[in-house]
């Protein structure tokens, strides 16, 4: 039992982590890298 509450914990902890790298850094560089042209930007076909 408490190897796998440590195991949980370890879990936890890394998904957290991932979370946080995909907010903080994946994110940010996809919407500074993925400009869309200026009429699908205003025509709403890029978020289709």
């Amino acid at each position: 039992d408490v190897i796998n509450e440590e195991l949980v914990g370890v879990a936890e902890t890394a998904w957290s982590q991932r979370e946080w790298t995909i907010q903080h850094v994946l994110f940010p560089s996809m919407r500074l890298f993925l400009k869309p042209n200026n009429q699908m930007a205003t025509d709403g076909t890029f978020v289709q």
